[in-house]
């Protein structure tokens, strides 16, 4: 593994910053990966260009633009484990990205599912009939009613299973104690409700962002207390937009 220092150096080269200078990092519509992400972080994560010192100083990051980059889950869950206790950074624009919390992920599965509870129902009906004229035997139709519970069980297991994004979770941990971020754009990130409970958590407790932008998601029923206010009534509606 890279040294944090060996990191730096490598992130100042690739996105062209100067070291221990302030800057503003651009990468609107670049398909940032894995290893960008990694090194990104090594410039915004302030222990990392502590332990870099003497070597090399990290540039100063005021604003990033990180839209449309096709970030997901993993690739945030890199940047906010930087984010803690960095003071530096103000404005992260994360739109157009997918954090998702999975619903459409396993929307097949659930149709499918939704498809074999069908067709269990149709073979208990048919169960039922033979029964009633004498052709079938006893067990056979009082194993179709089990089958059809167990199967409708099983789809309202996965519904209730579905998790919330592990990046907007990692976000919001560190949303509990970064003091230096006052935008953070999340819209058309495809954020569901899960994903919006698990930044509440670290909005309650964040005293510096000003402007939180969550325009074009797909959260719906979601109560005024569920958009991470830092008191106890609610966040104001103009809190997002």
């Amino acid at each position: 593994m890279a040294s944090p220092a060996g990191r730096i150096a490598r992130a100042c080269r690739r996105f062209r910053l100067t070291e221990g200078k302030e800057a503003d990092l651009n990468l609107r519509r670049s398909k940032v990966s894995v290893k960008n992400c990694t090194l990104l972080a090594a410039i915004i994560d302030p222990q990392a260009a502590l332990d870099a010192l003497p070597t090399i100083r990290a540039p100063l990051l005021m604003k990033v633009d990180l839209r449309t980059c096709s970030l997901d889950g993993e690739k945030l869950t890199r940047l906010a484990l930087a984010l803690p206790f960095n003071d530096t950074l103000h404005s992260l624009d994360l739109s157009g990205n997918d954090f998702s919390d999975g619903v459409r992920s396993k929307a097949g599965a659930l149709r499918s599912t939704k498809a074999a509870v069908t067709q269990n129902v149709a073979l208990n009906d048919a169960y039922a009939f033979r029964a009633a004229f004498g052709s079938t035997r006893a067990h056979e139709a009082q194993s179709a009613p089990a089958l059809v519970a167990s199967d409708a069980y099983t789809l309202q297991d996965q519904r209730d299973a579905l998790p919330a994004n592990v990046g907007l979770k990692a976000l919001g941990e560190a949303l509990k104690t970064n003091a230096g971020l006052t935008v953070l754009n999340l819209s058309e990130s495809h954020v569901e409700a899960g994903g919006l409970a698990a930044l509440s958590a670290g909005l309650r407790r964040n005293a510096s962002l000003m402007e939180l932008k969550l325009a074009r998601n797909e959260v719906c029923n979601v109560s005024v207390q569920g958009w991470g206010a830092h008191s106890s009534c609610g966040a104001s509606p103009s809190r997002s937009e």
